[in-house]
């Protein structure tokens, strides 16, 4: 039997009902997941090629990533009927990377603690230990990855830090640096003025060329 794409989408589909029942890492999946890789699957079978860096890789976003084909809660019920209209632009690169959004995943509410606890989705555990937090705020993230859910997600970093910061969070060190190869390479964008402020030499940089050794 030859794999296809959607068939291992519907694998990630099922860990992530099968398991986040007892963890609350996940807050969401994308309708349009299955939609998505169909159309990978052809682009395989009819023209046997990859085009983007992360074709097909299975990731979750943070709910403070907005999405046009998704609602962005943020974790609070206030904004349970929240829909964006356009992508963030950490988005748009890993869209363009092609990469399958699997959904959303938890956090603590509006990001402003370290223990993923929200009103929308409840409280996040660690998957390795049910009586521990995976912390946060991008707790929800960190234990989807931890629980195999993705290939990596994303997170952020709200209150710790000067200006907030959108990076990629894997189960290994090239995992990550592969992702942040695509995430660093936004380059500026109207919408978002902070992007102006990205170095020049961080875009189009190799991260895994840097910080990962050959075996």
């Amino acid at each position: 039997m030859s794999l296809t794409v959607p068939y291992g989408f519907d694998q990630q589909h099922y860990k992530i009902e099968e398991y986040n029942p007892q963890i609350d890492a996940a807050i969401g999946l994308n309708s349009h997941a299955l939609e998505y890789a169909d159309k990978m699957d052809k682009v395989i079978r009819t023209k046997n090629i990859t085009t983007g860096l992360l074709f097909y890789l299975p990731i979750l976003l943070k709910d403070n990533y907005d999405t046009i084909d998704m609602k962005t809660t943020r974790a609070s019920m206030s904004l349970k009927d929240f829909q964006p209209k356009a992508d963030a632009p950490p988005v748009k690169v890993l869209r363009d990377a092609e990469t399958i959004i699997l959904g959303k995943a938890n956090l603590h509410e509006l990001a402003l603690e370290g223990i993923s606890v929200s009103s929308y989705a409840g409280q996040t555990l660690n998957p390795h230990d049910l009586t521990r937090t995976p912390g946060g705020s991008s707790g929800g993230t960190g234990a989807a990855i931890a629980a195999s859910f993705a290939v990596f997600g994303t997170g952020t970093d709200t209150v710790y830090q000067l200006v907030e910061e959108s990076r990629p969070i894997g189960r290994s060190l090239e995992d990550g640096a592969t992702a942040l190869t695509v995430m660093a390479n936004i380059g500026y964008d109207p919408r978002d003025n902070t992007t102006a402020l990205v170095p020049k030499s961080v875009v189009g940089a190799d991260y895994p060329e840097h910080y990962v050794e050959d075996d």
